[in-house]
């Protein structure tokens, strides 16, 4: 069989998963976690499972991994960071609201997290990225009124 992770079936469950998982709800589509102190969210359809473990708020990090019939075939890491000293200008559950919103747009080209751009009022998401479904890397910011409040590395890509 052909890479799957190359399929289009593949991209379409990707997207599906991460919109309906973080984008969709937050840590309200968490289920109950394999590690203690994290944050698990799963997807499934047939035999693809999409499964999105991570630690912490303000700073977090996390792995996303996606199993056909059990095996892994994609892995996504990443960790961010929220900046603490912009909390007397913005709330960071505002933040994260605004990237569940910036998620739910997410690029079929590039399936990893939102597109290479968008506003809302005083909110700015950029997202740059580089490679394929196959093997990729990037970086993505939100700016509040111009100042950078949150930064995301984030790399990937089939798993063999």
């Amino acid at each position: 069989m052909d890479n799957i992770v190359k399929e289009n079936m593949f991209i379409d469950f990707l997207i599906r998963a991460k919109r309906n998982t973080y984008a969709a709800q937050g840590d309200e589509s968490s289920v109950e976690p394999v590690l203690i102190g994290s944050k698990q969210l799963e997807y499934k359809e047939g035999l693809l499972f999409y499964r999105d473990i991570y630690f912490g708020f303000i700073a977090f990090l996390g792995q996303e991994v996606v199993y056909n019939n059990m095996s892994p075939i994609w892995s996504m890491v990443y960790a961010a960071k929220t900046y603490k000293e912009y909390e007397s200008i913005v709330k960071i559950n505002e933040i994260y609201r605004f990237l569940r919103i910036t998620l739910r747009e997410i690029p079929r080209k590039t399936p990893y997290r939102g597109p290479s751009e968008c506003n809302s009022g005083d909110y700015r998401y950029i997202n740059e990225v580089n490679g394929d479904i196959e093997d990729f890397d990037g970086v993505e910011k939100i700016y509040f009124k111009g100042k950078l409040v949150y930064k995301l590395h984030y790399s990937g890509g089939s798993v063999e």
